[in-house]
């Protein structure tokens, strides 16, 4: 394909597909997610490694870090399309943050809940899991160490969770 035909053919993807994720703003993702399939702030809760490998949570959330920098100049030199199409992507997922009324303070809200079970989950009280008799609650949202447990499942063993029951 052509330069052109590529362009055009990124132009089309970004006009049909309602919906961009993007893991550099995988929470703005998620909350436009949420509002677009009307789900609940359980359907898109998901906690953060504390550090993958060389991913430090520093680095993924500051894209100012240099290892960072020096990724997106390459990745931009090499993959040329890819980097347009989340361009425009990014665009799509912007203008849809931008429709949705009090964004930033739902963002806040999806933030502020992340944080808070994240912390239940990495605090010594979820330790009691298979008893099930530790509890945060939130307005609205109650969560067990059974939920901690999940979330920290790998997902060869959710399936085989689901598999054998």
């Amino acid at each position: 394909m052509s330069y052109s035909e590529n362009l055009q053919l990124i132009t089309e993807v970004t006009r049909n597909f309602s919906l961009f994720l993007l893991q550099d703003m995988l929470d703005e993702s998620l909350v436009v997610m949420k509002h677009v399939f009307g789900w609940d702030w359980n359907d898109i809760l998901y906690l953060s490694p504390v550090n993958v490998g060389d991913y430090s949570v520093s680095r993924i959330n500051n894209p100012e870090h240099p290892k960072e920098k020096q990724r997106k100049k390459l990745y931009q030199e090499l993959s040329v399309f890819d980097y347009v199409l989340y361009e425009e992507g990014k665009k799509v997922l912007e203008s849809q943050m931008r429709r949705i009324g009090g964004f930033e303070g739902k963002l806040k809200e999806f933030r502020q809940l992340k944080l808070n079970f994240s912390a239940f989950c990495h605090s010594n009280k979820t330790e009691k899991w298979k008893q099930n008799t530790t509890n945060m609650r939130l307005p609205g949202h109650t969560f067990s160490g059974e939920h901690c447990c999940f979330f920290k499942m790998s997902l060869k063993s959710i399936i085989n969770k689901f598999i054998t029951s």
